[in-house]
């Protein structure tokens, strides 16, 4: 079973979107998900599948939209 792992911040409704996030994503492909809630006020959304970073709102990537879920969907499928 492919992993993933999602790290998000505690504020402003991330876990929400955190759980959305896999909610949608699992529609598209099974995975086995670990969600991790980082407090303090960093404003993350890391998105790591077998530990390779995939999707970084840090770095720029801002919040999961369609399209990438479909990629990192895609992803997940190419490593079973």
């Amino acid at each position: 079973m492919v992993k993933i792992h999602v790290l998000f911040w505690g504020g402003w409704n991330y876990k929400p979107k955190a759980d959305k996030f896999i909610e949608e994503l699992s529609k598209l492909c099974t995975f086995e998900a670990t969600l991790e809630k980082k407090p303090g006020g960093s404003g993350c959304f890391e998105v790591t599948i077998e530990g390779t970073l995939v999707h970084s709102k840090l770095n720029g990537d801002g919040y999961v939209k369609e399209d990438k879920l479909k990629q990192i969907a895609q992803m997940i499928q190419a490593k079973k």
